[in-house]
């Protein structure tokens, strides 16, 4: 990549999925696959940018998202397009800035302290 170097034998890719259960089914399936570059070997295909995400019941509902820069968004090089990653990680650290500072002292979960909720601003 143009921002770093991978070496070799080195992780060049992430594969990850998250489940939601209701006993042995799984009825929420999250999945994510990330790639350094364009150098992986075996490569990996990635079908699309963004998540797809599928809830099954009835109806099952499939819903993608897409990262996608704003219309007046100007880039001329991959660091500018890598700033957008960089942004969407970020965001739910942030935004969990205030809930951790207002919570009790201790060992906490999202059930004791709400979900980060986004907060931020909208250009004009």
């Amino acid at each position: 990549m143009a921002s770093w170097t991978i070496p070799a034998g080195c992780v060049a890719g992430v594969a990850a999925s998250w489940q939601g259960r209701v006993g042995d089914r799984t009825v929420i399936d999250l999945n994510v696959r990330w790639k350094k570059g364009s150098t992986l070997e075996p490569n990996w295909v990635i079908e699309r940018d963004g998540w797809t995400i599928t809830v099954a019941g009835l109806p099952t509902v499939t819903a993608s998202l897409d990262f996608l820069p704003p219309p007046d968004f100007q880039a001329e090089t991959i660091e500018d397009f890598m700033a957008i990653g960089h942004i969407i990680t970020a965001v739910p650290a942030l935004n969990a800035i205030a809930p951790v500072v207002d919570a009790r002292p201790g060992i906490l979960t999202y059930t004791d302290i709400g979900s980060p909720m986004p907060r931020g601003w909208v250009r004009r």
